[in-house]
């Protein structure tokens, strides 16, 4: 059996991939009680299919000024799109990793 050689990502995507590690980094300096919305919402942000390379850059442009909006402390909450709801939570909005 061959083994398994990693797809290579393009620029793009390895800047969608930046942004959203950036903004999974974000949620952990979030109050407790807020992480799950954060989560959602990013998540309802990076899911949503985009058909065409102009779309892709525009969207990433959009995300990346509005994490640099969200970065402040004075922004603690937000509301998440109705359709964001049946997003499984990550570990980051359930309140982190467990110390073993």
């Amino acid at each position: 059996m061959a083994p398994h050689v990693p797809r290579k990502l393009s620029g793009l995507q390895r800047e969608i991939l930046v942004c959203y590690k950036s903004s999974l980094k974000l949620i952990s300096t979030k109050p407790p009680d807020s992480r799950p919305n954060w989560f959602r919402f990013i998540a309802h942000q990076f899911h949503q299919p985009a058909p065409d390379f102009f779309t892709i850059e525009y969207k990433l442009r959009r995300a990346l000024t509005q994490l640099e909006l969200y970065r402040s402390s004075s922004v603690r909450e937000i509301k998440c799109p109705v359709e964001a709801h049946h997003v499984p939570l990550g570990w980051v909005a359930k309140g982190g990793k467990k110390k073993k």
